[in-house]
């Protein structure tokens, strides 16, 4: 069993580029049993993916799931089971005391129902990076619609909504919140998307996308910032975006920050080293888990440095990992807890191996500053 993986990171001076910081060295980085067994369930909640969480109050973080299986596991199976689009998790409680409560809509039938859903009914929504500002969860969701092609990828962004949260601490079905399309996302010739990750910083929140080419093969997606004073997020004529020379309020032509990055996720501030970490998994289904760092959010980055190798897709073929993310919320000093979702290529899999679609989670120690 990998227990670690790249322990002790005395290496981490080769990967740097002009100007970036120098990357915090990594001490060990180990599974965590502990936190994966909270979102072992044997009925209802069976798993989700996506894996966003937003710390609320003190005692309450939030958490933002995308496609989510609900049913029971009987026999090693899961059975009487069906996929959602999203769901949310609700953890209460003191870190080492917490519980973590599962919610999503149903139907009067008592058939499960995504969360979110958007006004066209063959559109479905996966919930992605957002944060607090002022007592309200700023949520940025993804609307899809499917494709033409087959398999697992057989579907296509529309674009990007952007809900407001009034009152995030009520039971999540009792949530009141508004949606409103957020007019910053090119679909045509340079795939440009936003809401990948989400930072709170400095009275500024930053916005992180991607930018890709699509019908180009083996694209890889690109980093890219948006940001807009904390006291203005809602209004949009105030976001501004990095460019090659500065912030301009045109998001058509952005400052290309990181190549080879995942469509999901995360970036954090480490208080302690006065650095920014940006965790993420390789362009294009890459087992590897890494590291980027940064002195300021716009970058420059770092070379990646690994992190962990997921095993699942070495122990089985067909299955791929995915959606790697930090979650400082949850997170003890110098450390960082992680994410990751693992899937298969065969559908059928979901519910032979019940196993699959569980968040995973590792333990990143990072060295003294």
């Amino acid at each position: 069993m990998q227990l670690f993986s790249h322990l002790v990171l005395w290496g981490v001076l080769l990967y740097r580029v002009a100007g970036a910081a120098e990357p915090i060295r990594i001490e060990s980085v180990v599974p965590e049993a502990a936190w994966d067994s909270k979102f072992q369930r044997t009925s209802g909640w069976l798993g989700a993916d996506g894996n966003y969480s937003i710390r609320v109050a003190p005692d309450r973080v939030l958490w933002f799931f995308s496609d989510t299986l609900v049913g029971r596991i009987d026999n090693g199976r899961r059975v009487d089971t069906r996929m959602i689009n999203n769901s949310v998790g609700v953890q209460s409680g003191p870190l080492g005391a917490e519980t973590i409560e599962f919610h999503y809509r149903k139907n009067d039938q008592g058939e499960p129902q995504s969360m979110f859903r958007p006004d066209d009914p063959s559109h479905w929504e996966w919930l992605v990076g957002g944060t607090l500002v002022g007592g309200k969860v700023h949520l940025f969701l993804w609307e899809f619609r499917k494709s033409r092609d087959p398999g697992v990828f057989g579907f296509e962004i529309t674009g990007v909504n952007h809900v407001e949260i009034e009152n995030p601490l009520a039971p999540p079905l009792d949530w009141n919140y508004s949606r409103r399309s957020l007019p910053f996302s090119e679909l045509s010739d340079n795939r440009i998307t936003f809401g990948a990750a989400v930072l709170i910083h400095d009275e500024y929140v930053y916005v992180y996308g991607t930018r890709e080419t699509p019908g180009r093969k083996h694209s890889p997606k690109q980093m890219i910032l948006a940001r807009v004073p904390s006291e203005s997020i809602s209004d949009h004529d105030s976001w501004e975006f990095r460019t090659q020379t500065g912030w301009s309020r045109d998001f058509r032509e952005p400052a290309l920050l990181v190549t080879g990055i995942a469509s999901e996720y995360s970036v954090s501030y480490l208080p302690s080293h006065r650095q920014f970490v940006c965790i993420s998994h390789g362009d294009l289904l890459s087992p590897k888990i890494q590291a980027r760092f940064a002195s300021d959010p716009a970058g420059p980055w770092s070379e990646p440095v690994d992190l962990w190798t997921c095993p699942e897709p070495a122990a089985k073929k067909g299955y791929f990992a995915y959606s790697g993310k930090a979650h400082p919320e949850i997170s003890a000093h110098n450390e960082l807890l992680v994410t990751y979702a693992v899937n298969s290529f065969q559908f059928g899999d979901l519910f032979s191996d019940p196993s699959l679609y569980w968040p995973r989670f590792v333990r990143v120690k990072l060295s003294p500053p």
